[in-house]
């Protein structure tokens, strides 16, 4: 059984289920024809309704996503509601010298629900 551990962010009171850390790699691919993009972000948190990733770019509010390398090989598909900067980031690998940016990216799920594969999620993650 997995423990799950509540974290608190500034405006919970309006989430519509409890966000848990949880961090896996997805495959991000933007199915915004303007909008060229396709890498691996990480997640920081997750809830029945999205997740919370690190990205190595910003996206526009309502940007539309598919998410990959989810458990069970599912894909998801999910918008942008919200973007801002987390800072750079310093590259750890000798042949890339200096920092990036990254940025937090909010995303909210088309068809809520454990994409994740959470053996306990929550109670009202059902």
């Amino acid at each position: 059984m997995q423990a799950v551990e509540r974290i608190s962010y500034a405006g919970e009171e309006q989430r519509r289920s409890l966000r848990v850390p949880f961090a896996a790699r997805l495959f991000v691919l933007s199915l915004d024809p303007s909008l060229i993009f396709a890498g691996h972000c990480e997640t920081t948190a997750v809830n029945s309704h999205g997740c919370e990733i690190h990205a190595s770019r910003g996206f526009e509010q309502g940007t539309r996503l598919c998410l990959g390398n989810l458990p069970g090989s599912h894909v998801a598909i999910a918008h942008v509601v919200h973007s801002s900067s987390a800072g750079l980031e310093r590259k750890v690998y000798s042949y890339e010298r200096g920092t990036t940016q990254r940025f937090r990216i909010g995303l909210e799920l088309d068809t809520p629900g454990n994409i994740w594969g959470l053996e306990a999620p929550p109670s009202d993650w059902r």
